[in-house]
């Protein structure tokens, strides 16, 4: 029993995920689908969790589902009582400041869409261009081929000029197969992201009940309004107008930038209405509501397939 129960793990934490809470209906939050329009009724504890996410292959061939789930749990542990001095308008110090910054980088590396889109798929790209790349020379393509057979002692099942113009066509996909993989990134690319995260500047926005945050499997999204669609160059953390917001409760987000406001304070109905609209581009699959709405469910099914995303060119 201990050991099903260990495989279901969360990316998105749970005390995070009380603050969303439909209060008429506690421990309840509203699930909106994006692709098909549903509204489901979720309790907090069946709300962003999937089974064996954070499980991997050891050395010796087994899978451990329990060794990242514990770390994780003990690193929100140590981020609830942070979480709780921000909640009630309480000064971080640094060292606090830079556990929360860490927090900030995992919520934003360990959901689905930054393992599928952000690394995995982009990985798969990268190889098909590759193998392209490669096939498009005949000569050196065929000298690749034999010494891998040389190599290996194994004759590929079709002529290798077959092979070459299958590859060249490109009318097949490649997946990324081993979770273990984008399971590694998580990690080296928080500790780099947290460093940007404690850098900037901080602002808290404050809103009523009547006017709520959303939230969704995605909640942390960055952008900057100044980038044109289309550029060369993607979006940075490091671009000087980049904005990040992160939806900390119902009543409480984030607006992290280079050269922006520090503190709390109130945020207009214009202000929450963005940072909505953010979370809802942002969600990969979900969107997470205190409350049941249609004109909601209506607002977010336009924005499928909209998360965030990077794509080899």
């Amino acid at each position: 029993m201990a050991k099903n129960k260990s495989a279901r793990h969360h990316f998105i934490p749970q005390f995070y995920l009380h603050g969303f809470v439909d209060l008429k209906n506690s421990p309840y939050v509203w699930v909106y689908r994006k692709d098909n329009g549903a509204i489901i009724k979720s309790s907090v504890k069946d709300t962003a969790v999937h089974r064996h996410y954070y499980s991997f292959t050891t050395k010796t061939g087994t899978r451990d589902s329990q060794t990242l789930e514990k770390w994780f749990s003990e690193v929100e542990a140590s981020v609830a009582e942070i979480y709780k001095k921000i909640l009630n308008k309480k000064l971080l110090n640094n060292e606090e400041r830079s556990r929360f910054a860490t927090f900030l980088a995992l919520t934003l590396t360990r959901v689905p869409n930054y393992r599928e889109n952000m690394i995995n798929k982009p990985t798969a790209q990268l190889m098909k261009r590759m193998q392209i790349i490669m096939a498009s020379h005949k000569q050196h393509f065929e000298a690749h081929i034999k010494k891998y057979e040389k190599d290996t002692g194994e004759k590929i099942s079709i002529p290798i000029e077959q092979l070459r113009e299958y590859l060249l066509k490109g009318d097949y996909d490649i997946k990324v197969g081993n979770p273990d993989y984008s399971l590694s990134f998580i990690f080296s690319s928080a500790q780099e992201v947290a460093q940007i995260f404690h850098g900037m500047k901080w602002v808290f926005l404050e809103t009523t009940d009547n006017e709520y945050f959303l939230t969704s499997d995605n909640p942390l999204y960055y952008m900057d309004p100044t980038y044109k669609p289309g550029s060369f160059y993607g979006v940075g953390l490091m671009n000087k107008k980049l904005e990040v917001t992160f939806p900390l409760s119902k009543n409480l987000a984030l607006f992290a930038t280079w050269e922006g406001l520090t503190g709390y304070h109130r945020a207009n109905s214009s202000i929450r209405k963005t940072i909505n609209w953010r979370t809802i581009i942002s969600a990969q699959n979900f969107v997470f509501a205190p409350e049941k709405s249609l004109a909601l469910s209506k607002l977010v099914q336009k924005y499928i397939n909209s998360s965030p995303k990077i794509k080899v060119s």
